[in-house]
């Protein structure tokens, strides 16, 4: 089977991969947020085309989103912070799409944990 060295290389080498997709400070600033852009980006897209605020039906991976999007029933924001009159820490959430007509503001702020 496997000698002591063997399973010692084996256990630093799983420690290692999972290191690097957790939290690895190098690539979590910049792999996380490209996967984590990636489906904001694919939600937005298809938020904005059931709200008829784009046309172009671009393929989701050539898909650029604008900050603002709003025509006269709804507002869509893509990682726009929010005023408020209290100190709130986490106010810039993701993907903010507001319904004009029944006064409706829905929030998405989500995560893409290294299992998905």
């Amino acid at each position: 089977m496997f000698d002591a060295l063997q399973i010692i290389i084996i256990i630093i080498i799983i420690r290692d991969i999972q290191h690097i997709t957790a939290a690895c400070e190098q690539l979590a600033p910049t792999e996380y947020v490209k996967r984590h852009d990636g489906l904001t980006k694919i939600i937005h897209q298809k938020l904005a085309e059931v709200a008829e605020l784009i046309d172009d039906k671009s393929p989701y991976y050539k898909y650029t989103p604008a900050n603002v999007l709003e025509n006269g029933n709804f507002k869509l924001c893509w990682n726009r912070s929010i005023l408020t009159d209290k100190t709130i820490h986490f106010n810039r959430p993701d993907i903010t799409f507001m319904n004009k007509e029944t006064k409706n503001t829905f929030f998405d702020r989500h995560s893409c944990p290294k299992y998905t």
